[in-house]
């Protein structure tokens, strides 16, 4: 979520600051080199976001096929899976500017690098972005509906087998969410992309027209919106990430007095807290069942 939170700010930031305080014309070189290499960095986490749902349901789907043995691998399948989609990522990032950069020879070096680092200011660009993500999660969805049938006549018998199935039925019930978020987003958002488009290609204005900042800002935002609410799903999806980030930052988890309790008020903790760990609200029950 900071992370999120840095793109968008850079993103307000390079839109409401005048030109010229990061020019290099001005004869700085120090402070648009810092700006620009910030708008790159943004670049990449928007590429790496746009994968994060291929990054979910490929994992899900390889912890599917090892189920039995899943839980005893620790996070190296994890690791590998981030580590070659930040590889992508920056690839894609530096192809994607050295093509801008190559086909904006016209303008001068603020212009290019403007339309290098900035993603709405380069349209084609910020279309390509938009294909990525689609394709991600539309690929998430293929992945979760083929699991989901398979998921409610598999009978499993070992307590890993158990374990990881309860954790796939948790990111489909979050997926569930991400997709009517994700509709909720493109239908909002369709009637200002097509009028960027006939702008764009028929009216042949470029990204600097003020009516085509002001469209791509709403389009922002409201990327921007979806990616916090996705990510509030998901907190609110896995105990395990509340726990990690209520360790992480305390000020986000709330006070709990403490009291004393009675035997038999601790034990029916003890077996509701392992009853709620152990059984997700939509798993099956013939998964949930312990025989």
């Amino acid at each position: 979520m900071l992370a999120i939170g840095y793109v968008t700010l850079l993103h307000s930031l390079g839109n409401i600051l005048p030109p010229c305080y990061v020019s290099y014309e001005n004869g700085d070189i120090i402070l648009p080199t810092l700006y620009h290499s910030a708008m790159s960095i943004a670049g990449f986490c928007m590429i790496f976001f746009d994968l994060k749902y291929f990054l979910v349901a490929l994992e899900r789907k390889i912890a599917f096929s090892r189920k039995a043995t899943y839980e005893n691998e620790g996070a190296g399948t994890g690791n590998r899976l981030v580590l070659s989609a930040s590889v992508f990522s920056l690839i894609y990032t530096i192809g994607k500017n050295m093509f801008i950069w190559k086909t904006q020879e016209n303008l001068d070096l603020d212009q290019r690098l403007t339309k290098v680092t900035m993603v709405d200011k380069y349209f084609p660009g910020l279309i390509m972005s938009y294909i990525v993500a689609s394709t991600a999660i539309f690929y998430a969805i293929y992945v979760f509906l083929k699991i989901s049938s398979q998921i409610h006549v598999l009978e499993s018998n070992s307590l890993s087998e158990r374990y990881e199935l309860r954790q796939i039925v948790a990111a489909m019930a979050w997926l569930r969410k991400l997709i009517k978020a994700f509709g909720i987003a493109m239908i909002f958002t369709f009637p200002f992309m097509v009028i960027i488009c006939y702008l764009y290609f028929a009216e042949r204005k470029n990204e600097d027209d003020k009516y085509m900042q002001i469209l791509l800002t709403i389009i922002f935002c409201a990327g921007s919106a979806y990616s916090l609410v996705t990510t509030y799903f998901m907190f609110s999806e896995f105990p395990q990430l509340r726990n990690a980030v209520a360790k992480d930052f305390p000020f986000c988890a709330p006070k709990i007095s403490t009291s004393v309790l009675s035997q038999e008020e601790r034990d029916n903790m003890y077996y509701n807290s392992l009853n709620v760990a152990w059984r997700h609200p939509e798993e099956p029950k013939s998964i949930a069942t312990i025989t």
